[in-house]
């Protein structure tokens, strides 16, 4: 049976038991095998409590994932001042940190080398280092230092930094080579300079260097083309952050990076469009306590329309942009419709990025009450989106809110199930959106998580569907259906302040009466 190797831990491949140095066996229980089965296949990634239960069986309270948790710690040996193996994200769920000794098949996120004109001192001094700032820039993922590396040397990588050193007698010159692989991409390219004992400032420069190099390249993909199932800019967006912050991190983060690019160059277009999707987001994602309401949506909107408008010139012909604009300029909801269907034909025209293009029409038909055309929009640019992915994901949630707009909610049963095969967590973190009226089928189902909601977490749902999912359906008898479900069962539950008085008072008159249902 092939073993894995952790720490000073050697595992049987099934997690069964693992063996000490000294000979001693460590033996784990069926729920400490499920959990430690999941951690090792979503190694440096955050695992909520909601997921490691369900990995566990769902028996029980999800408290019972700390339970299990704190038991394998004493097992491994993973104390409070020393730990090795499971990291704490607190209110969000546990990370598993690997050591270098890990399983081959592995991949890394980044591999320092190779490594010429290495001479004594600079691995601690330079690299070293280097390897722990990038460490702690990302969260704990996996930074691999080997000097003798080469591109057919395994255990796999997803970007390597090949450097160089020329040293003189008071300073240690090098150039880094930030590469993609497997394909090679040159990203970028630094320089830098350590004087001897006084290198912690170049390495956090350096450190962020390279972070903001990957992380620009991860959000908008190879600037070589475009293909008809590359993801749209804002999943990209998504997917770096996911890949490059520390863990439980939202992609609200990435303001952060684009602050970065900004700096750089004030007018680049990319960054502009970038911070404009930003704070369409932060209109809605807030971190802090204080309501969303009608105001802080609209300011925020001003700023994303200047910004969008300004460069719309200059992106014509960048399918990428071209296309976050055209979202961004149909979903501020400013009469800005036909330039958007403008953006988004000319995309489809003139470029491969069919799978993108045809969602954002099928959006843009949705927008102008078409729902039977946004429908058929939507299932031809589902069919080219990569499978089991999150563009595919991004489609069928643009369907079902459609199908809801149009109150087929049969049609919306087997979209949900399709979302929730690909991504059991979605049930979690979708399923109320997909709640119908009644009390049957589907509504039945997940009735249990508008019962299990906190009214903090139901407003956040109920602002989120009015102002960023209804207001793409100015139909008001459309709107009122994408409301009605979650709405009637969570006012049902936690009583009317699930909406605030600014919504009621916005809200289709056919949905008036939920406010006096009664409370179970």
């Amino acid at each position: 049976m092939a073993q894995v190797a952790h720490e000073d831990l050697i595992f049987d491949e099934d997690y069964a038991s693992a063996c000490r140095p000294g000979g001693d066996v460590l033996r784990f229980t069926r729920q400490e095998r499920a959990l430690l089965g999941v951690f090792a296949r979503n190694q440096g990634r955050l695992l909520t409590r909601q997921a490691l239960h369900e990995a566990m069986g769902a028996c029980g309270s999800d408290r019972n994932v700390d339970y299990v948790v704190n038991r394998l710690r004493s097992k491994l040996g993973d104390t409070a001042s020393e730990r090795r193996f499971i990291f704490t994200q607190y209110g969000e769920g546990y990370v598993w940190r690997p050591p270098p000794g890990r399983s081959a098949d592995v991949e890394d996120l980044l591999c320092i080398g190779p490594v010429r004109g290495l001479e004594h001192g600079l691995v601690a001094q330079v690299l070293a280092p280097l390897q722990a700032a990038l460490q702690v820039r990302t969260g704990g993922r996996l930074i691999r230092l080997d000097p003798d590396w080469t591109p057919a040397t395994p255990p796999r990588t997803r970007f390597s930094l090949e450097t160089s050193f020329f040293s003189t007698a008071s300073r240690a010159n090098a150039a880094f080579i930030l590469r993609s692989e497997p394909d090679r991409e040159t990203l970028a390219v630094f320089r830098e300079s350590f004087e001897g004992g006084c290198a912690a400032a170049a390495v956090e420069k350096l450190s962020a260097a390279v972070m903001s190099a990957i992380w620009k390249h991860v959000a908008l993909g190879s600037r070589a083309g475009v293909g008809p199932s590359d993801a749209p800019l804002h999943l990209r967006v998504i997917e770096a952050s996911a890949l490059l912050d520390p863990p439980g991190a939202t992609w609200i983060r990435s303001r952060e990076q684009l602050d970065r690019l900004r700096q750089d160059d004030p007018d680049d277009p990319c960054a502009c469009i970038m911070l404009a999707m930003h704070l369409f987001a932060a209109s809605i994602m807030r971190t802090d306590p204080t309501p969303v309401t009608r105001q802080i949506v609209s300011t925020l909107e001003g700023e994303i329309e200047a910004l969008t408008l300004k460069f719309v010139p200059v992106i014509l012909d960048d399918p990428v942009l071209a296309l976050a604009a055209a979202k961004l300029l149909l979903l501020i909801n400013r009469g800005h419709t036909d330039l958007a269907e403008t953006l988004a034909h000319r995309v489809f025209a003139t470029s491969g990025s069919f799978a993108a293009s045809l969602l954002m029409l099928g959006r843009i038909a949705a927008y102008r009450g078409h729902l039977a055309e946004a429908d058929r929009l939507y299932d031809q640019g589902i069919a080219f989106c990569e499978p089991d992915s999150a563009f595919e994901i991004y489609g069928l949630m643009l369907k079902a809110m459609a199908r809801t707009a149009a109150e087929d909610y049969a049609a919306v049963v087997p979209i949900y199930r399709r979302v929730v095969a690909l991504r059991p967590m979605a049930r979690q973190q979708f399923g109320m959106t997909f709640l119908p009226p009644g009390d049957e089928g589907l509504g039945h189902e997940l009735a249990p998580l508008a019962d299990a909601a906190s009214l903090p977490s139901a407003q956040r749902l109920i602002a989120y569907l009015w102002f960023r999912v209804a207001d793409q359906f100015p139909n008001r008898t459309q709107a009122a259906a994408i409301m009605q479900g979650p709405l009637s069962h969570l006012v049902r539950r936690l009583g009317p302040t699930v909406a605030s008085d600014e919504i009621w008072a916005e809200l289709p008159e056919e949905l008036h009466h939920l406010r006096a249902c009664r409370r179970r």
